[in-house]
């Protein structure tokens, strides 16, 4: 059986979108992303001037937009 702990530190990262760089202020992205899924629940990478970000569930259009620039 699997403690609620051990659930908590394996978050799926089922989502992946795409934002792009030079729309996005990384220092936005990342305190929000923090905020809404805690340290080392999320993932990002930089591929061709765009932030690709795994999350745990879609960001909607409006958390989008607090991470623009």
């Amino acid at each position: 059986k699997i403690s609620s702990m051990e659930m908590e530190n394996n978050v799926q990262l089922e989502c992946t979108q795409n934002l792009p760089a030079r729309a996005t202020n990384p220092l936005k992205l990342v305190a929000f992303l923090r905020s809404q899924f805690g340290l080392g629940r999320y993932e990002i990478s930089m591929i061709r001037s765009s932030y690709n970000i795994r999350t745990p569930r879609q960001l909607s259009l409006d958390e989008i937009a607090q991470c623009r620039g």
